[in-house]
């Protein structure tokens, strides 16, 4: 099956938001240079690991996807084996009874 692959834009734009939020706060509050420089770095720090959490999270949304998918083949399979199996024995019931 051709399906696009989904992500998660909202869980990124919130990790953003925070991370800016929280630069911009810690830049207001502090007013010595240096102090500023370590929040600014740390939360650059910070974005950067979001950004990777919410990439692992798309890539075992993605595989938990494609392995639902699958069962859900073999399970379509399984059942149509059985219907099948079902089918030919009662023609056959049918033809003895004939």
């Amino acid at each position: 099956m051709n399906k696009k692959k989904k992500h998660f834009p909202t869980a990124a734009v919130a990790a953003g938001a925070v991370a800016a939020a929280a630069v911009g706060v810690a830049a207001v509050a502090l007013s010595d240079k240096k102090n500023r420089e370590k929040v600014v770095k740390a939360a650059k720090s910070m974005q950067k690991q979001v950004k990777k959490v919410v990439s692992e999270i798309e890539k075992e949304a993605h595989i938990a996807a494609k392995n639902a998918e699958k069962m859900g083949d073999k399970m379509a399979k399984d059942g149509e084996k059985k219907l099948s199996s079902a089918s030919d024995t009662a023609k056959d019931l049918a033809n003895k009874t004939k």
